[in-house]
């Protein structure tokens, strides 16, 4: 298991966002990575799945995806902790095997998903990738749906 804490730094003009993982004793085992494959959302909320593929290989240095009721922009949006984003964001990061799992909120309106897979290119600088997909419905708990992302 680990949290996500995310800290924002202001270097003169240039705003910086970091996402630290901080790991727990369950989380890190040996110095690796544990992840639990079964994921089961809490009592009255649904989840929503996916593989992550890029030409046909699994995803495994990370990705990021969002779901939220409302279609989610590229960049995301920016998110204040005095100001949380309406309609509610939710996110997951894809694990080592590729795949993410999202524990979401039963609503009457469709999913938006969108997934975020940073990369290196040729010359060491970071590219994003991003893809958006909509219309998953979790319109009651214990729903569970499967949306994947494949690049390029």
């Amino acid at each position: 298991m680990t949290r996500n804490k995310i800290i924002a730094v202001s270097v003169g003009s240039l705003a910086v966002l970091a996402a630290v993982l901080f790991f727990t004793k369950a989380g890190m085992m040996n110095g690796k990575n544990v992840q639990d494959k079964n994921v089961v959302p809490k009592a009255g909320n649904g989840l929503i799945t996916g593989k992550l593929m890029d030409r046909g290989q699994i995803v495994n240095t990370g990705a990021l995806v969002m779901a939220s009721v409302a279609p989610i922009p590229n960049p995301p949006p920016t998110i204040r902790a005095s100001k949380p984003p309406v309609p509610t964001l939710f996110s997951a990061s894809a694990g080592a095997d590729g795949t993410s799992s999202i524990e979401v909120d039963p609503s009457a309106k469709p999913y938006h998903l969108r997934a975020f897979y940073p990369v290196m290119d040729n010359a060491g600088n970071t590219v994003t990738y991003s893809k958006a997909a909509s219309g998953m419905m979790v319109d009651r708990p214990g729903v569970e749906v499967e949306q994947d992302f494949s690049w390029p």
